[in-house]
Parts: structure tokens; sequence; C-alpha cells
């Protein structure tokens, strides 16, 4: 047989090629890359997915894509389809019903209401419940400003006006408690305020979004002075919240005030069609006088698109400060990472001096429905990852863990969340996620005194 020089270089050149394609395939993904499904809080989507195919919120650039990378034998996939429906999707081990799904075996679950029990799932995964917090982020409090006069700085709300705002009892954007707030400015001579709150239970199960912000509204909205009590400066509340706290919403006179069940919003309160923060965004953004709570991504994204009527509102704190979200002005600057990052400190510092409020050795919990620095942005919440104390695969197990262990130690993980408005919780509690994690998250079931 005969062989040339020229044909044996072309010949080792090819192969050289597919052995560098086929390693680049197998570092893209290898053939024993393992699927781990889950679903739930949309407050969480902007973080651990993304909400577009580019720009700050790209889901290349998001934790579980970026993760991919570090280890790509673990793929994350994730339907946000609200805190109440991926709890249930979780607890069931059966993928959540509609659009956007995943595909069956479920391996965790996303919600911004911590579980307060440790339901034993039976098959194919099983064992107690895993509760971890992974990040914190803001509830925006967004408005429509078609009609509005937006102050230089931007409209500014206290305790005591939106309190009454959500209350139903603050509801033209005349109304002399916003006029107060905002140095004696006229926000609009004569524009209803036109409330919209995510959808009663025959649409969406449940809203952790709106579970931290009920559970904010039962704390502050009280007569209870401020740390700096100045009546000019800091007018007492004196709308009392008693429309309970929860992540379902019903509308009076369906519902009776005072109840934790639910959230007996007023009857006036308008909903959209569907769920989730961005079907409410959506609303506000096309409703005249419209005003709404929403996480701080969904806001972020939705504001920035061009043509968009929404605009975030300055909250007043506990010591009397009020801190502005991005894109709180009449006309802004285009948003960016860096004043993302900026905001995230201010979220960062709601967690201040945060401990775990559960006592259950499987579970941590963070609550701050009233953050106490004078730099934090009042409403802050933690989200949390959902897991079984025993998996049917080891390699989802593996996967977990590694997850958790990139984002309680890789800098590279606060860096996209900070960049998101998100914020890297504590470096204590990152430590006992991670070492909770490592402890009860395996493939068999542990002791319930103490995972091993």
């Amino acid at each position: 047989m005969f062989f040339s020089k020229k044909s044996n270089k072309l010949t080792s050149s090819v192969t050289a090629i597919a052995l560098t394609i086929g390693l680049n395939q197998f570092l893209i993904q290898p053939s024993s890359a393992v699927n781990i499904n889950g679903s739930g809080s949309t407050f969480a989507q902007g973080l651990y997915q993304g909400t577009s195919p580019t720009g700050l919120f790209s889901t290349a650039g998001s934790w579980f894509s970026q993760y991919a990378i570090v280890n790509p034998a673990a793929v994350f996939k994730y339907a946000a389809v609200g805190s109440g429906a991926g709890v249930t999707s979780f607890l069931t081990q059966t993928p959540p019903s509609g659009s956007p799904t995943v595909p069956a075996p479920i391996a965790y679950g996303a919600t911004d209401d911590p579980i307060i029990t440790n339901p034993t799932a039976t098959t194919p995964n099983a064992g107690p419940t895993v509760q971890v917090p992974v990040a914190g982020g803001a509830i925006v409090l967004i408005y429509n400003k078609t009609g509005l006069t937006i102050p230089a700085n931007g409209i500014k709300l206290s305790r005591r006006t939106y309190c009454g705002i959500f209350n139903g009892t603050i509801n033209n954007w005349n109304a002399p408690e916003i006029k107060q707030d905002n140095a004696n400015a006229v926000i609009a001579a004569n524009l209803p305020i036109k409330v919209v709150r995510r959808p009663q239970a025959t649409v969406e199960s449940g809203s952790g979004t709106t579970f931290n912000l009920t559970n904010h509204l039962n704390t502050v909205c009280r007569p209870t002075p401020l740390v700096n009590p100045t009546p000019a400066i800091n007018p007492p509340v004196t709308f009392t919240w008693n429309r309970g706290f929860s992540t379902v919403s019903r509308p009076a006179p369906a519902c009776t005030t005072g109840s934790s069940a639910f959230v007996c919003w007023p009857a006036t309160f308008l909903q959209p069609a569907t769920k989730g923060g961005s079907a409410l965004a959506s609303l506000v953004n096309s409703t005249s006088g419209g005003f709404g709570y929403v996480d701080g991504a969904t806001f972020f994204s939705q504001a920035s698109i061009a043509g968009s009527n929404l605009r975030s509102a300055c909250l007043q704190n506990q010591g009397g400060v009020y801190i502005c979200p991005p894109l709180n002005k009449a006309t802004n600057p285009p948003l960016s990472a860096a004043n993302l990052s900026a905001f995230s400190v201010s979220v960062s510092n709601g967690f201040v001096g945060a401990t775990d409020t559960d006592t259950n050795n499987r579970r941590i919990a963070l609550k701050v429905p009233n953050p106490s620095s004078v730099a934090a942005y009042p409403m802050v919440s933690a989200t949390y990852l959902l897991f079984y104390d025993k998996y049917a695969d080891v390699n989802v197990a593996n996967g977990i863990k590694g997850f958790i262990a990139w984002v309680a130690t890789n800098a590279t993980a606060d860096t996209i969340a900070k960049n998101r408005g998100y914020a890297p919780l504590p470096t204590t509690i990152k430590t006992q996620v991670n070492t909770l994690v490592n402890k009860c998250v395996d493939i068999v079931v542990d002791p319930a005194a103490g995972c091993v």
C-alpha cells in the first residue's frame, strides 16, 4: 500500500480536528450528564434561569447555566411556575401542570415562603425534606408613570402611605399623604390608584412574593413609631393591616379579614388573568394609575423594554430613610450591572444580623419582614431550595451538593447575584447551608436526629 507524506499529514489533521470536536462536545454536556429537574419561584427565575436570551438577565449568564460550565455532568432544568406550584410539584414528585414545565423525575423545589414542616417523600426519592436559603432579593413596588408628575428623584412612599394603598384606604395619586411624602409636590391632580394583586387560587396556587409582601405589611403597618419618629419626616402609620399574610390571594367579600390562610384584598383591586409576576407587571404597565408589587428581576427586565411605562417607588425603611431601586425616575439612564450591583448592597443590608429562625435540623429559614439597618431596602426576602434526604440517583445527589457548594463558596456566584439585583447571603448563613446539604443530601435516609 502506498502512503504519501502529504496524505498522512492530512489524515493526522482530520483526526486531530475530530478529537477536538469530540472533546468539546464532552465538555459542553457529556453523555453521562444527569438532568436535575425542578420548579417553583418566579421571584428567583432571573437568578436561576434568566428571563431573556440576552441582556442583563440572560439565560447564559444565570446560575444554572454558569454552574453547567463548572460541572457539565449536572444539568439543572427549571420551570418558573410560582412558589405554591413548585412546592406541590416537589412534594408529589410530579412535574408541574401547564406551561412552563419540566420532565420527571423531580429533584428539587423552589419557594420564597419557607415551609414549616418536614414532609416525608417515598418514591423514587425519599426521606424528610431539606430546606436551605440560597440568596436574597427585593420586592419592588411598581407603578404606571402615565399621567404622573414624577419628582426629580422619584416618587417616595412612606410606610404610612404604602400601608394605606394596599389597605385600599389611599386610592388616588392626589392623596395628601403622597403629597407630604414628596415635599408637597403634586403627583397628579386626580388619578385613581389601580392596585394590581396576584390572582386567586383558581389561577395561581400560591405566590411567595405575596407572602413576603403581606408579612412585611403585617409587621410594619402598625401604630409603632419608627427609629426616628419625627412626624414631619416619618408620619405615624394610621392604616393598620388586618388583611392576613399568606401565599394565597382572595378578593373581598369572598373572604374575611384577619385570616392567615389567605390575603383578603379589597374587592376593587385588579388581578391578571394568568399567574406569575410578569403577568402582574404587564397589567400595571397597561393600566392608567396602575400600582403593584413584583420581584426585582421581573421589574428590571420589563421596565427596561423600550416604551415601558413602569417605574419603581422609593420606599421608607425602619430608620426613616428612603431607598430607591433603579429605574425610579421619569427618565433613567440604561440599566446596567453596575447600578443593579449598587442596589444589591441595600438588599444585602436587609439581612445584616439575620439568623436561622427554624429550630428543625433539616431546615434553615431567614425571615426579615422589617430590616433594622438604616441602609437597608425595607422589603427583602430570602429564596429557598427544597431537596430530598435520599435520592435514587447518586449523580443527582452529587450534582446538588456541588451546586450548593459553588453557590456558598464561589465568588462568581456572588457576582452573578449582585449584577442581577439579588444579594448573596451572609457568609455565616452560606456556611450553614453548605454544611446542611452535605450532611443531609445523599442516597440513604439519615436518622431524624441528625443527618450524617
